[in-house]
């Protein structure tokens, strides 16, 4: 529902594809199932039957089926594409399988215009533990080798001010920015990647795009509100971007 809204917010008309069903509230994920083949494919052909396809965000990917049908689509679907690969949830839940994550790997990776990995999720791609900003540059450079066309790698867990790496056909370009204290709300990256691929289907440049939606993202972590017992909620009605 997050990435929808981001698209409303940019005057632009999302459509989704739910890859699972989870059991979730604010202090974590305790459940995932995911959504059958035999369903998303009748959901995704009803999709582009009724509006073009302008470019895709990708995320959750539950098991390794679905991957290889993300493969098979995406091949088929012009535009800029994103990828933000949610293999563990931030409460620590793993969220698609070994075989699965070596096929978005093989396969997958080669399709997309950007990956967004955060640390976490760095290490499982490519086996690389960051341990702080001296080694952004070098998992940038690994998951390039992986056949990535442009990654950004996030760099938000590690002590000191926020530090993201953008590695890519336009170079090497470092977005810092302040820690707000106090608040880790849920979702930061489906955010970030959804409003990047917003920014750049309206016309920007993806470190443009980037920096933009980096600075909507702190923002909206200022005015996040606690709802529950664990992470905080963004509050989207306050999202509002130039088009």
């Amino acid at each position: 529902m997050a990435d929808l809204k981001v698209f409303e917010a940019l005057g632009l008309w999302g459509v989704a594809l739910p890859s699972g069903l989870t059991a979730q509230n604010s202090a974590g994920v305790s459940a995932v199932t995911a959504v059958e083949l035999s369903v998303l494919r009748p959901l995704y052909q009803s999709l582009i039957a009724d509006i073009p396809l302008a470019g895709v965000k990708l995320g959750m990917l539950c098991d390794r089926p679905q991957v290889e049908l993300a493969v098979e689509l995406l091949a088929q679907v012009p535009g800029p594409k994103v990828l933000d690969p949610v293999l563990v949830s931030s409460s620590g839940f793993a969220l698609l399988s070994e075989t699965g994550v070596r096929l978005m790997v093989a396969e997958l990776l080669p399709l997309v215009d950007l990956i967004t990995p955060n640390l976490r999720e760095v290490t499982a791609l490519c086996g690389l533990t960051v341990r702080g900003p001296q080694d952004l540059k070098r998992a940038a450079e690994a998951i390039l080798r992986l056949g990535a066309k442009a990654v950004l790698v996030k760099g938000g867990h590690l002590d000191g001010e926020p530090l993201d790496l953008y590695l890519g056909p336009e170079g090497l370009v470092e977005f810092r920015d302040r820690r707000v204290e106090g608040k880790d709300p849920h979702g930061t990256g489906c955010l970030l990647s959804s409003l990047v691929l917003g920014l750049v289907l309206q016309g920007r440049s993806w470190t443009q795009g980037i920096g933009e939606a980096k600075q909507q993202v702190t923002r909206l972590i200022r005015t996040a509100r606690p709802v529950g017992q664990g992470k905080p909620y963004w509050d989207l009605r306050s999202l509002k971007v130039d088009q």
